[in-house]
């Protein structure tokens, strides 16, 4: 599973918006927009922010490990 399709997951799982989630990991929500369309992915640093945010493993983010 590609990272923007996980990550859309994780926000209807959890009923986060982007704009919500953009100021909680404090990345612009055009770059978070990006990586839920797959044209982009995040820096090492903003994925651990963002998997600390849903308290997953960044295998679980990145769709290599089971949720």
């Amino acid at each position: 599973m590609e990272l923007g399709k996980r990550l859309a997951e994780l926000m209807t799982e959890k009923q986060i918006s982007q704009s919500r989630l953009a100021r909680e990991v404090d990345i612009d929500q055009t770059t978070l927009s990006k990586v839920l369309l797959g044209k982009n992915n995040f820096s090492l640093e903003t994925a651990i922010r963002v998997a600390k945010f849903f308290n997953v493993t960044l295998g679980q983010l990145a769709g290599t490990e089971e949720l």
